[in-house]
């Protein structure tokens, strides 16, 4: 004590320790040695020496109070020593747990191991020898002053790991707790590690499913742990699995959970486990909102495993966009649905399909009248025929009924009128025998004939109907032909303003001949012929505005005596004054020009034509 107080400095204060331990040594005191060389910051004695005297001294806890003792000593430089100090004294830990579960076991009268245990060995170096010795009788009379109980030891390793998990090295001391079968301590470093991912596959590894979900629903928990232990956590704990799926909040993504359910929708899973699993489903497509085609067909598969149809029928007319399209992929379902031998789901989803064919064959095995309600679903009329004929060859072909009418034929009435008019009874009749009497057909004939009378009488209406319609077109064309209207020759041309008794002006072009002098259109609008000529060209596409130039200058020079004679056209050919100017009337005289469709196509023409109007354009630049 008086040399310690003494020393100056860490120099004199690691001679003091090294004399002190040296004498505890010679004494026997292991330990109080090796808390002395523990405190040593020198080189000299190196760590390797020192710990294989206190190996050789066969006193594991005086090799632990050194360890521990020199790793409270070590500075944030030494970092890689104090990680394979720490992780020494784990090995230690361990070993003592495992001694007092075999010397507990032999107490109780199983038969001890004839192996021996000893404490690790330090890191191999040129100077040290790694192995172990056996346990003589001295060394387990110190250790019976230590804490002996596996519950005490198993407390002191959970509390060194607690202390030193930013010291130990993660792998290796996983490795060496795997390695000693020491489940829980792992469960325990993991969980001061705040490791929840190995955690949770340590728990479902061991099959406590409950215990894993619960501690999936911690908040500190990493939502990615949800989607990755569905698959196992499903098939282990079904409802506590799904409780936690509605409960989580934010809402877990149904999509990413499509692996552990689709498992359920592929195999034969148990009725509480498919109840579980449709449980979430439903959850998913109606409070959720969600759409996935693959949620929604695996709803599909899950509602086919259960005992009954109506759930499944109800859920395949229920899930449907707002745009009435299936949620869930029809093919795929209608699968499922045959594998599953459900037969009226498979013939509403032929019918989703569009194959009605197949829907009503199908229908017919079981139920005539759901045959009949998918014969009606049909649109196109040639198609509910056909459908209705299939029907009626299964109800009546082959059926050989008795002389007073039998029951086949007696159906045929109520045949006809569950077809609505689909098939006819001319239809019907090839299907029975030719020695059937025609009598027994009375009813069913006279409804025909009554409604082929009634047809007759329609189609007669829509013909006088259809005359009286052509009669009064003919008289409104017959008047237009006469329509005659006045006209002040004093009134200004629509088009240059001058007297329409005038002449137009000469940009109109020529004029005079047998060209029309003027035009009025029932709009009330009058122009001369020229000016009417020079509207339409402005309007007209290219062509048709050069052929009315031409007609316009060829009628111009018709006069006097060839008014009645012929006119050449652009084309070589010759045709009569009268024909030419038909032909001008049809191309200016169709529509007004202010006020007609070629008008009201162009709104979207620019005012400037900047091929042959730049200058213009540029004229009006600022």
């Amino acid at each position: 004590r008086a040399a310690f107080r003494a020393a100056r400095g860490p120099s004199q204060r690691n001679a003091v320790n090294c004399a002190e331990a040296e004498a505890a040594m010679t004494a026997g005191d292991a330990r109080r040695a090796a808390a002395l060389w523990g405190k040593v910051t020198a080189a000299t004695p190196s760590f390797e020496e020192v710990a294989l005297r206190l190996v050789g001294a066969n006193d594991s806890s005086a090799l632990q109070i050194f360890l521990l003792t020199k790793l409270n000593t070590l500075g944030p430089s030494d970092k890689a020593q104090a990680t394979m100090v720490a992780t020494w004294l784990t090995e230690l830990y361990l070993d003592q747990i495992n001694r007092a579960l075999l010397e507990a076991r032999h107490g109780s009268g199983s038969p001890a191991p004839a192996a021996t245990f000893a404490p690790a060995a330090p890191p191999a170096t040129s100077s040290s020898k790694s192995g172990s010795r056996p346990a003589d009788r001295k060394g387990r009379k110190e250790k019976a002053d230590s804490p002996s109980t596996v519950a005490e030891l198993e407390k002191q390793l959970q509390d060194f790991l607690r202390e030193q998990v930013e010291v130990v090295d993660p792998g290796v001391t996983t490795d060496l707790l795997a390695s000693y079968g020491r489940m829980d301590d792992l469960m325990h470093f993991a969980s001061c590690r705040k490791d929840s991912e190995a955690v949770a596959e340590h728990l479902v590894s061991r099959g406590d499913a409950d215990r894993a979900v619960a501690l999936l629903r911690r908040p500190d928990t990493p939502r990615e742990l949800a989607y990755k232990f569905a698959p196992p956590l499903m098939a282990a704990a079904p409802r506590a699995t799904v409780d936690f799926w509605l409960a989580a909040q934010p809402p877990l993504d149904p999509r990413r959970l499509l692996p552990a359910l689709l498992r359920l929708g592929e195999t034969l899973p148990s009725e509480a486990t498919r109840g579980q699993a449709l449980r979430y489903v439903e959850f998913a497509l109606n409070r959720l909102q969600c759409q996935d085609a693959a949620l929604a067909t695996l709803a599909v598969a899950l509602y086919a495993g259960e005992g009954g149809e109506e759930r499944l029928l109800a859920y395949l007319a229920t899930a449907r966009t707002p745009a009435g399209h299936p949620l869930y992929d029809p093919h795929t379902a209608l699968r499922v649905c045959r594998d599953a031998n459900r037969v009226r789901a498979c013939v509403a989803l032929l019918c989703e399909v569009g194959a009605y064919d197949d829907a009503v064959r199908m229908a017919l095995g079981f139920d005539d009248g759901l045959a009949a309600d998918v014969a009606r679903r049909p649109q196109d009329p040639q198609q509910r025929r056909a459908l209705w004929l299939a029907i009626a060859t299964h109800k009546f072909a082959n059926q050989a009924p008795d002389a007073e009418g039998g029951d086949s034929i007696g159906q045929v009435a109520d045949f006809l009128k569950d077809a609505g008019g689909a098939v006819k009874i001319e239809d019907v009749l090839p299907l029975f025998p030719d020695f059937a009497r025609i009598d027994a057909f009375k009813g069913a004939l006279c409804d025909g004939l009554a409604d082929y009378n009634a047809q007759i009488q329609g189609l007669r209406a829509e013909m006088e109907d259809a005359t009286r319609i052509a009669d009064a077109l003919r008289r409104d064309m017959a008047a237009l032909e006469k329509r005659t209207a006045a006209v002040d020759l004093g009134e200004g041309c629509a088009s240059c303003g001058r007297p329409l008794a005038g002449s137009p002006p000469c940009s109109a072009g020529p004029w005079g001949g047998a060209l029309p002098p003027l035009l009025l259109f029932p709009t009330g609008n009058a122009f001369h012929g020229a000016c009417a000529c020079a509207e339409a060209k402005a309007l007209a596409p290219p062509p048709v505005a050069a052929r009315i130039s031409y007609l316009q200058q060829t009628l111009a020079q018709a006069v006097g005596a060839d008014l009645a004679g012929r006119v050449l056209l652009e084309n070589g050919t010759s045709v009569a004054v009268s024909e030419a100017a038909q032909q001008l009337d049809a191309l200016i005289a169709a529509e007004d020009p202010f006020c007609g469709e070629s008008v009201v196509r162009l709104l979207t023409k620019p005012l400037v034509d900047l091929p042959t109007e730049a200058a213009e354009l540029r004229s009006w630049a600022i």
